[in-house]
């Protein structure tokens, strides 16, 4: 059965359903071991089910169509990413001077990437169409983010494009990021020159001894 005629007959599990996480967990797990080899386009609803070891109906209750698991998949991993990287949350330690906030931000991005190799896959290598303009996190207001993390941290000088400078450096993490998937550099020495290139950029604008703010008070 194609799987646009199951549409109408989903039965969402949303309450405390404990069999149903496991069920949905599974399908997810699945299509991410698939789309390791595969893309989206080339793996069946059938194809999910079965290396999930779960009948096809039973999945039907979760999902629509191979393409709602995908698009789940993928907002699986933003949030996660999201989790990791704490812009907005407390869980930032002191930092004695603000290219510390770089080393730290690059370094939770990695422990994400490499936990989460698939989310490269979908991200950059198109596994999911319209994943990379889609997702979430890769929607996310990064440039706004990333600044307001700055400024909790340090005090920022007022200056006159300075959302813009962060959504550069946005741009040049998201750059080194595609390069783990799409390229056979050694990734150390992506990590590495990340950093490197990430702080040389923001030093541009930002002197070296912004002052601190007391985030304990």
């Amino acid at each position: 059965m194609e799987d646009n005629e199951k549409v109408t007959q989903r039965n969402f599990h949303t309450g405390p359903n404990m069999p149903g996480k496991l069920r949905r967990a599974k399908i997810l797990k699945s299509v991410s071991e698939l789309l390791e080899n595969s893309s989206c386009l080339d793996i069946s609803f059938d194809e999910i089910a079965e290396n999930a070891g779960l009948p096809v109906s039973s999945c039907y209750h979760y999902y629509a169509n191979k393409w709602e698991v995908c698009k789940s998949l993928d907002d699986m991993l933003a949030r996660r990413l999201i989790q990791r990287l704490d812009l907005v949350g407390d869980g930032w330690p002191p930092m004695q001077k603000w290219p510390d906030i770089v080393v730290e931000f690059t370094a939770r991005c990695r422990l994400f990437a490499e936990a989460n190799p698939i989310a490269g896959e979908i991200w950059f290598k198109n596994k999911v169409p319209d994943a990379a303009a889609s997702s979430s996190a890769r929607n996310n207001p990064f440039a706004t983010q990333f600044e307001a993390l700055f400024d909790r941290l340090f005090v920022l000088p007022e200056m006159e494009g300075r959302r813009r400078i962060f959504y550069v450096t946005g741009q040049i993490l998201d750059s080194f990021l595609a390069s783990l998937w799409l390229t056979d550099l050694d990734h150390d020495w992506i990590w590495r020159e990340m950093n490197r290139s990430m702080i040389a950029y923001i030093s541009l604008y930002l002197p070296q001894d912004l002052p601190k703010r007391d985030i304990a008070g």
